[in-house]
């Protein structure tokens, strides 16, 4: 389907996904380029359409299902979240590379779709379970039940790891950058 190289990352919630990819993208070296997902969720203050998800209705979503728009979709706390075919494509057309984080059961997804050779995959652990639940209630940005719902979650997402080129624990942002960044430039 795409014969350029993707990247893939993934982990549990709250275990520090944004924090690298911030630091990531900062290296224009790696032309990295986060590819925006399409989601049936509300948006939280501070959120931009087209920047930090293509908020869409369910109506609209499910037309985009039907019509086989996305590369990989899935329901995740009661929304759906996908990854645009159309969104890639834009993406390879500026010469960069799709940086896809997704959950883990949308990684399964675009690794059944795409051949091995034209992903490059990383799954984020945190240092402990204690330590993930603390980042998640520190956030401030999910109810008592939420969070309850996402530490529910944690051991069945961290199961998906072993389907990962790359396993990274993020004990401190700057080694998990470093890691990151020194396996892209070897692999891109």
């Amino acid at each position: 389907m795409i014969t350029d190289k993707i990247v893939v990352f993934s982990g549990p919630s709250g275990v520090g996904k944004a924090t690298i990819e911030k630091e990531l993208f900062a290296n224009k070296d790696l032309k990295l380029r986060l590819s925006c997902s399409a989601t049936t969720r509300e948006k939280r203050e501070g959120e931009v359409d087209g920047i930090h998800y293509y908020f869409i209705s369910e109506k609209e979503f499910d037309k985009k299902i039907i019509a086989r728009e996305f590369v990989e979709w899935n329901e995740h706390f009661s929304n759906k979240y996908g990854t645009l075919k159309a969104e890639l494509k834009r993406i390879f057309s500026h010469g960069e590379i799709p940086f896809i984080e997704v959950e883990p059961v949308g990684a399964k997804n675009i690794f059944d779709k795409f051949d091995k050779k034209d992903i490059i995959s990383f799954f984020i652990t945190p240092p402990s379970i204690e330590e993930l639940k603390q980042r998640i209630v520190s956030r401030g940005t999910e109810s008592g039940d939420q969070i309850d719902e996402r530490m529910r979650r944690v051991q069945s997402e961290l199961e998906y790891k072993k389907l990962f080129d790359h396993i990274i624990t993020n004990d401190s942002v700057k080694s998990a950058v470093a890691k990151i960044t020194k396996i892209l430039k070897e692999e891109i």
